[in-house]
């Protein structure tokens, strides 16, 4: 798991030029090279995602929330 927010910025940007190369050579989207680098590169985003998301008490700002209603 990627802890820094730059660290994933970079691995996302790196996973993305992958996915492009990737689909250059298999203009298919269905291609199992292509779903699994989009796969790859989908997790990262979410891995960041749940990064920016997370308030200091480490909840998800949605779990705060309901926590707090």
């Amino acid at each position: 798991m990627v802890q820094d927010r730059e660290t994933i910025q970079e691995c996302i940007e790196k996973a993305r030029q992958k996915l492009y190369q990737i689909a250059d050579h298999h203009p298919e989207l269905w291609h199992p090279e292509v779903i699994h680098q989009s796969m790859v590169l989908d997790e990262l985003i979410n891995e960041y995602n749940r990064l920016v998301n997370k308030n200091p008490n480490g909840l998800p700002h949605t779990l705060n929330y309901a926590v707090k209603q």
